[in-house]
């Protein structure tokens, strides 16, 4: 979605119920910044009712964000600790997304693995497999400049039947393209 930055109203001008951050166009371009700067002066633990990912809370205070996450006898990160619905009817556990005691028994199974110990062991390996990634991709920059010389006025047409007209002795385009490529 492409949403132009001045069709994005201002913050302060919304009924603060109305406001909901997880809205993608205000990423998009920009505008969640005055978003969380209202919430976080007015309305610090904002309830979304609806939306494209309602009803959830939105926690926008530091202190507030640290009391959630450890308090896990009163706010709970299970089944999912993002918002929306799953679009699928598979679901796999992860245990970031579960409550103590079990999260604190996924989590112990995994912590000798990445203690920074072992990290340093493995740190060969690592910087090994992450060097054959980062060389298999390929970036790839095409630029072109296609000069059109005339001499007085002229006019073109455009799809939609718009006329464009230019009084110049040169028209100048300019063509970028940039990928990326991974080979395997």
């Amino acid at each position: 979605m492409n949403t132009p930055a001045n069709d994005i109203a201002d913050p302060y001008s919304l009924d603060i119920a109305d406001i909901d951050p997880a809205e993608p166009h205000l990423y998009e371009t920009q505008a969640h910044w005055g978003y969380f700067k209202r919430l976080r002066e007015e309305d610090p633990v904002h309830f979304v009712e609806g939306g494209e990912f309602g009803p959830y809370w939105c926690i926008t205070k530091f202190a507030d964000i640290v009391f959630v996450d450890t308090h896990h006898d009163i706010f709970s990160s299970e089944p999912a600790i993002g918002i929306g619905v799953p679009e699928t009817d598979f679901e796999t556990p992860m245990f970031i997304a579960m409550d103590p005691p079990k999260h604190d028994d996924q989590r112990k199974a995994v912590m000798p693995a990445v203690m920074p110990q072992r990290l340093a062991e493995m740190e060969g390996l690592i910087r090994e497999r992450v060097v054959k990634v980062l060389d298999s991709l390929l970036l790839r920059l095409d630029i072109r400049w296609i000069p059109t010389f005339f001499n007085g006025n002229s006019s073109g047409f455009c799809s939609g039947g718009c006329t464009i007209r230019i009084s110049s002795d040169t028209y100048s385009q300019v063509q970028a393209n940039v990928g990326l490529m991974f080979r395997f």
